[in-house]
């Protein structure tokens, strides 16, 4: 049997070749981590106060401009919030005297009087979003998830994460029925176009579909990739190649942080970080086939061609030369018909005890990982402070951690370096229950409105 490690295992170091394919198969990954965290801000909440559903023709009638005073006229002081509520109001529709509204100013409003508990709330239908809000439009205010809608944006990440879930197993099979390159190709280009008809989106529903189709197509586009990627290169750097995808995959948040600095409205956001995976197509021409796959279904000419072009003195090396002779059928291929006319699928993981043991503790680990990581890092930008620099920080942190688990894994295996990475993380995340929250000070901040008590 023709086996590729022995013919990686010989070289010293990657070739010119095998570098430019890896290039190839990390430029992905940051388009992809990019994509998985957008929602922090297409989703992200945008400073408003509850509005007078006749209010402009108020302001017409008055002559006058509606401003803070007004506005701690028209809704109730939220106490557990300790601010002005942006979901209920007074029961004031009635009310159109002018006096009412811009009395005298030298007299304060105790927007904490008792006197205003006798008044009729109601909830707040309409709003107005501030004009110097850190976003200028996103999801939320356009689709109008706020308040009793607010779920709806944490649900749209939901049914994005199930598009990934399903894609992925998907996509698996279609890796290893019609190759990599290909699945790379097709999921690039079809979760590029989904995700461009996002930015398109006018409904909440088909918001909600798309981005749930594009997710199920984006991230197998980094599965495939991190394949190939280890499948191209001697085994003593396959950990070096899985880990520079992880790094690659957190650098996309980075990407994410700038883009989002830089681009204020969600849809723009959402068609320029889309558009770079509909120039994958031009991988047709310059990524090559795995090897490996290509000898596990019996493609052994199309193998020795991939192997010359990655390896530097191929031609000379005895397992090439078998590719060649079985190609040729100079030599018995028996023994490579019956490995490749072999077939697996994913309940071969669970057939014998012992790797049912392991898969199911696999599978664990992984469920815990991805919940931790994405609530994580999804909600770092209501940590306070900077939306953009809180995401860039949780993304470059996450670099040299990535590096660093490379000579921990080389040295130690992966059983203790996972058990111990694990540990700690919980350690760490069950330390932030007791660090609490500093007050945020001024006028806004988080999306809402903070006041005095008088004015």
């Amino acid at each position: 049997m023709v086996e590729l490690d022995v013919i990686l295992e010989n070289m010293e170091r990657l070739s010119a070749r095998q570098w430019q394919q890896m290039i190839l198969m990390m430029i992905p990954a940051v388009l992809v981590g990019s994509q998985m965290g957008a929602m922090v801000f297409l989703g992200a909440d945008i400073g408003r106060r509850c509005k007078l559903p006749r209010e402009e023709e108020l302001v017409k009638k008055c002559n006058r401009s509606w401003g803070l005073r007004q506005t701690m006229l028209l809704v109730p002081w939220n106490a557990n919030d300790n601010q002005l509520d942006t979901c209920q109001r007074f029961d004031l529709d009635g009310t159109e005297e002018c006096s009412y509204w811009w009395n005298d100013s030298s007299v304060p409003i105790n927007v904490t009087n008792s006197r205003r508990e006798n008044l009729t709330t109601v909830e707040c239908k309409n709003w107005s979003f501030e004009e110097n809000s850190t976003f200028a439009s996103t999801v939320v205010n356009e689709f109008g998830l706020i308040c009793g809608e607010s779920y709806k944006t944490h649900l749209a990440q939901s049914f994005f994460m199930l598009g990934v879930l399903i894609g992925c197993t998907l996509w698996g099979q279609v890796s290893d029925r019609f190759g990599r390159k290909l699945a790379i190709l097709a999921s690039a280009l079809t979760g590029g176009f989904f995700a461009v008809a996002v930015s398109f989106a006018n409904s909440y529903a088909l918001f909600v579909v798309l981005r749930s189709l594009a997710g199920s197509c984006i991230f197998p586009v980094f599965m495939s990739c991190y394949v190939m990627a280890a499948e191209i290169v001697p085994p003593q750097y396959r950990v070096r190649a899985g880990q520079t995808c992880q790094a690659m995959f957190a650098a996309g948040f980075c990407l994410l942080a700038l883009y989002g600095y830089l681009v204020r409205v969600w849809r723009k956001l959402q068609l320029l970080l889309s558009l770079p995976l509909l120039g994958m197509v031009t991988y047709y021409w310059i990524v090559f086939e795995s090897p490996r796959w290509l000898i596990s279904r019996g493609r052994y000419e199309d193998a020795g061609r991939v192997v010359r072009k990655l390896v530097k003195g191929a031609e000379e090396m005895e397992e090439v030369v078998n590719l060649d002779n079985i190609a040729k059928g100079t030599i018995s291929e028996n023994q490579e018909s019956e490995q490749a006319g072999k077939k697996y699928g994913p309940l071969d993981l669970l057939k014998t005890p012992n790797l049912r043991a392991r898969s199911l503790k696999m599978f664990y680990c992984w469920l815990v990982c991805a919940c931790v990581y994405y609530g994580l890092t999804l909600n770092s930008a209501e940590l306070g402070g900077d939306p953009f620099l809180n995401l860039f920080l949780s993304g470059v942190v996450e670099i040299p951690a990535v590096f660093l688990c490379i000579p921990v894994i080389e040295r130690w295996g992966r059983r203790p370096s996972l058990s111990a990475s694990l540990i700690m993380a919980g350690i760490a995340c069950t330390a932030m229950l007791f660090v609490s929250p500093g007050e945020v000070r001024g006028i806004t901040s988080g999306g809402v409105w903070h006041l005095p008590h008088h004015l």
